[in-house]
């Protein structure tokens, strides 16, 4: 995990917002990102099922889910959960960290990128009430930021201060009743361009500002490709570690 010496800029979560909206129809990261999420999931996936999202903002992470399953999108803003566009969820206003949820009421949880924030001052305790709130064999998807070497200015603009290996992810569950059914990275064809684009770039923006068509292009291709190329083999690094865990009977 990793800390930046420098000052982190307060988040302006409108203007990230209104970025992420204007950007989720065309940008690769929408497209390859959370599909490969829900790949993790998509064979354990059955009508009736519901899911929870924690952190979600608009939605993005569970968007692509079918028909037939019900979402709970869970945040602590009222203008994240006002963005999502779906009218088949429900909009809970929430701290994660007390999730205001019954025990085992979901069947999946999806915690993505919540636990590398400022404002998870207590990961540990998120990926507990990830864990609570999951009935016994349901599933908990967990997918962070990665690796130190690729902390920046994007990090702090969206409100990061640290990434993980998926060891270190698996040390946030360490003591709960789950099981690692995947651990794995994602993205690995962009680890090196974003290292050196983290390396020279001292904007105050986003990368996702950074948009150019030929890169776009390139990278749905290359992302699309390693989401089928990974599908079930692990990858060994990428910009964003996650795991697939089953919550067991504390019994």
């Amino acid at each position: 995990m990793n800390n930046s010496d420098i000052g982190p800029p307060p988040v302006d979560y409108p203007a990230l917002y209104r970025e992420m909206q204007q950007l989720q129809n065309r940008h690769w990261w929408f497209k390859v990102h959370y599909p490969a999420i829900l790949d993790m999931v998509r064979p354990y996936v059955k009508p009736g099922m519901t899911f929870l999202d924690l952190g979600s903002a608009a939605g993005w992470s569970t968007a692509g889910l079918p028909a037939g399953v019900s979402r709970i999108l869970l945040d602590i803003r009222p203008l994240a959960l006002k963005l999502a566009r779906s009218r088949n969820c429900v909009r809970v206003c929430g701290d994660a960290h007390r999730i205001p949820l019954k025990d085992g009421i979901c069947d999946v949880v999806i915690c993505e990128g919540l636990l590398h924030q400022r404002e998870a001052h207590d990961p540990g305790r998120i990926a507990r009430e990830a864990v609570r709130v999951c009935r016994p064999g349901g599933l908990v998807v967990a997918a962070e930021p990665a690796f130190s070497c690729l902390f920046g200015r994007h990090d702090e603009v969206f409100g990061g201060c640290r990434r993980f290996t998926t060891e270190q992810l698996m040390e946030l569950f360490s003591g709960q009743p789950v099981e690692c059914l995947r651990r794995t990275y994602l993205h690995m064809f962009a680890f090196l361009p974003l290292w050196i684009v983290r390396r020279l770039s001292k904007r105050n923006a986003t990368d996702l500002s950074l948009e150019n068509p030929i890169t776009n292009a390139v990278s749905l291709s290359l992302g699309t490709m390693e989401r089928l190329l990974f599908r079930r083999l692990p990858a060994p690094f990428g910009v964003t570690a996650s795991l697939l865990l089953r919550r067991v009977s504390a019994d």
